[in-house]
C-alpha cells in the first residue's frame, strides 16, 4: 500500500496535492535507517491517515524514515518516505516499515507519562530524609547563596543527570512511578512536537527556604524560583527587585540580601542611618533603588 504526494514548483511557490492511497509496485531499500527521534502525532487516526501524514512529512522534513504515534489507539507506526521526480516537482511515497525497538520503547514511555500528565509536566518534592544519591550539601546553602552562584544548581543538575541515566532504578528508589515515567521519556530522547517533558523539582533547605529547579532532560537545569524562610521571593534578575518589599526577621538574612542586591546586581540599598538590625528589617524598593527600614 503506497501513499503519494505530488509537489509542483511554480512561480517560486509550492503546491502540495494529496492523492488517495494506491497500490504501487516499488522496490524498498534492503537496509533500514533509524528514523528521526520524533513522534508525529496522529491520535485517533486510521492506517490511511498515518500514511497521509508520513508522506506529507517528506515535503517538510525530507525523505527517510518517519514515526507516527497514536496514543488514542495505542499504535506507533514507522514509514519509509521516498520521492521521485514527476516533471514539475516530486511525488512522495510512504511505505510501511518495521517499528524498531527504540521507537517501541519510546512510545511505551510516552504512553505512561501522558497517563500521569497529559501536558508532560511533573512536580517532584525532594523528601526528607532525602533519597539516596541526592547531594544533601546543597540544602545547607542559603536562599541568597542559591541565587548568587552555581554550586547548588550544579549539584542538582548532576544528580538529575545521574538518576535519568538509571531511570528504572530511580522509579523504585523513590517509589514514584510518575517520576520514573518522565525520566524514562527523557532518556529515550524521542520528542513530540509541541510537548516538552518538564520536571519541576522542589528542594527545601535546612533554613526553611524552598528552591524550584526545572529540568527538561538536557542541561542546563534552570533555577526558576527561590522563596526564603520569611516568604520573600528572591529576585533572579535586576528588574525583579524594583517596586517590591522584602521583610526579614533576623539581621543575618537582611544583610545577606543587601549584599546579594548590591554585589551581584548592582542595586542600590540604603542602610539604616542609626543603630543595628539584629532583629531584621524591611527593604522597600521603588523603580530604581531600595531603602532599609526597621520592622
Amino acid at each position: 500500500m503506497k501513499f503519494i504526494i505530488a509537489v509542483f514548483a511554480l512561480c517560486f511557490c509550492s503546491l502540495v496535492s494529496l492523492a488517495t492511497a494506491a497500490s504501487v509496485s516499488r522496490p524498498i531499500a534492503a537496509v533500514a535507517a533509524l528514523p528521526p527521534p520524533i513522534f508525529n502525532l496522529c491520535n485517533g487516526c486510521t492506517n490511511v491517515e498515518y500514511m497521509t501524514l508520513a508522506a506529507s512529512l517528506g515535503n517538510s522534513q525530507g525523505i527517510g524514515y518517519k514515526l507516527t504515534a497514536d496514543f488514542t489507539n495505542n499504535r506507533v507506526t514507522e514509514w519509509q518516505v521516498t520521492r521521485e521526480p514527476n516533471g514539475r516537482g516530486f511525488t512522495y511515497y510512504a511505505d510501511p516499515a518495521t517499528v524498531q525497538t527504540y521507537a517501541a520503547d519510546g512510545f511505551a514511555a510516552w504512553s505512561r507519562l501522558l497517563k500521569f500528565s497529559p501536558k508532560a509536566d511533573l512536580i517532584y518534592s525532594v523528601s526528607n530524609p532525602s533519597p539516596t544519591g541526592f547531594p544533601t550539601n546543597v540544602t545547607q546553602i542559603s536562599a541568597t547563596g542559591w541565587a548568587s552562584g552555581g554550586q547548588g544548581l550544579n549539584g542538582i543538575e548532576q544528580w538529575l543527570e545521574d538518576i535519568q541515566s538509571s531511570f528504572t532504578g530511580a522509579e523504585y528508589l523513590f517509589s514514584n512511578p510518575a517520576l520514573g515515567a518522565i525520566l524514562d521519556v527523557m532518556q529515550t530522547g524521542i520528542k513530540i512536537p509541541g510537548i516538552i517533558p518538564n520536571l519541576v523539582v522542589l528542594i527545601t533547605n535546612t533554613d526553611g527556604s524552598v528552591v524550584t529547579v526545572t529540568w527538561t532532560g538536557t542541561p542546563p537545569a534552570v533555577l526558576t524560583k527561590i522563596v526564603d524562610k520569611y516568604g520573600n521571593t528572591i529576585p533572579l534578575t535586576k528588574n525583579d527587585f524594583f517596586n517590591k518589599t522584602f521583610t526579614f526577621g533576623d539581621g543575618g538574612s537582611l544583610n545577606n540580601f543587601t549584599r546579594y542586591a548590591t554585589q551581584i546586581w548592582g542595586v542600590s540599598v540604603t542602610p539604616l542611618t542609626v543603630g543595628t538590625v539584629a532583629v531584621g528589617g524591611i527593604i522597600t524598593c521603588d523603580a530604581d533603588s531600595c531603602t532599609t527600614e526597621r520592622k
